[in-house]
């Protein structure tokens, strides 16, 4: 008898464990637990290391399930809420050691935080989830997470390189703060707006709700 079920080893795997158990759920499980080691030495070369290891994995866990065919909003769930929690982690400790702007890291909370709450929002009014990461959402987080990150760097590097470490860090400014404003103007309305979109706020056609009165028996 052939076999006629055509899902790969992964969908397999995926659809037995209810979108758990997925490559780029595990990718995303081995990069949080790495990220957040990195983290906490983030005024270490190791700890830098380990820290860009873990968010490098959120250049490709999108690309991995694609690839399987195992995307999922349990999944996407899974990438967004570990992302959120690495960035407030981070934005914790590089307050502490204030090794970036006091005034950017509090700008990239804020950001994240209206996203996060309109996500939120988005499962609570929605039947089916509306909001998902955009192109341009995706674009900015990058940049604030970059920005940050080349504070941490050049921050390190000041310690044997003044010079060098202050242009690093001012890059890293730049950076930041342009994530911040593509954030703003862009991500968070985009998010909005897909969070508006559901059946919830569709308007009723009248074209549609009317209802002749030849259609009416007896007419």
């Amino acid at each position: 008898m052939v076999d006629t079920d055509e899902r790969n080893i992964f969908q397999k795997a995926s659809d037995a464990t209810g979108t758990i158990v997925t490559p780029a759920n595990a990718i995303d499980a081995v990069a949080f637990v790495i990220a957040l080691d990195g983290i906490k030495q983030h005024d270490t070369w190791s700890g830098i290391v380990k820290s860009g290891a873990g968010y490098a994995a959120d250049a490709i866990d999108g690309k991995v399930a694609r690839a399987t065919k195992t995307q999922s909003d349990l999944g996407e769930a899974i990438d967004a809420g570990g992302d959120k929690i690495k960035l407030v982690y981070a934005l914790a400790q590089i307050w502490k050691t204030k090794r970036a702007p006091r005034s950017l890291l509090t700008a990239v909370a804020v950001q994240n935080t209206a996203n996060a709450a309109i996500t939120v929002y988005d499962r609570v009014v929605n039947e089916k989830p509306q909001v998902h990461p955009t192109r341009p959402g995706k674009h900015a987080y990058f940049m604030q997470e970059m920005g940050i990150g080349l504070n941490v760097i050049g921050s390190k590097v000041a310690e044997t390189a003044p010079k060098t470490g202050k242009a690093i860090k001012t890059a890293g400014t730049i950076l930041g703060w342009a994530g911040v404003i593509q954030g703003f103007t862009q991500s968070t309305p985009d998010y909005w707006r897909q969070s508006r979109s559901g059946k919830h706020f569709k308007k009723p056609n009248p074209e549609q709700d009317f209802i002749s009165p030849r259609s009416l028996p007896g007419h």
